[in-house]
């Protein structure tokens, strides 16, 4: 008797969490995947000063205090990258 009970409060607290779905105005987020058509992407350019620069330290930092991963070649590969951007004025 004591198991029905665990299982029907289990199923009705299933579809009580499946049911509860609240209408919430578009661009919010936590809605469904299928909301997505309808949010609007920003597009608009932002200057960041620094960039460049900041952006080599951080992947200095992360190659510094992280232990080598499937990330490391990555990270490597992306400083040269950097590195040639600011040496040679290349912009991608």
């Amino acid at each position: 008797m004591r198991f029905s009970t665990v299982a029907t409060f289990l199923a009705l607290a299933f579809m009580a969490g499946c049911a509860a779905r609240v209408n919430k105005p578009v661009g919010t987020p936590a809605g469904t995947l299928a909301e997505l058509r309808n949010v609007h992407p920003d597009v608009q350019e932002v200057k960041v000063e620094q960039g460049l620069e900041q952006a080599m330290q951080n992947y200095r930092r992360f190659l510094d205090e992280t232990p080598e991963t499937t990330m490391t070649p990555e990270a490597v590969r992306r400083l040269a990258d950097l590195q040639l951007e600011k040496q040679f004025g290349i912009i991608t």
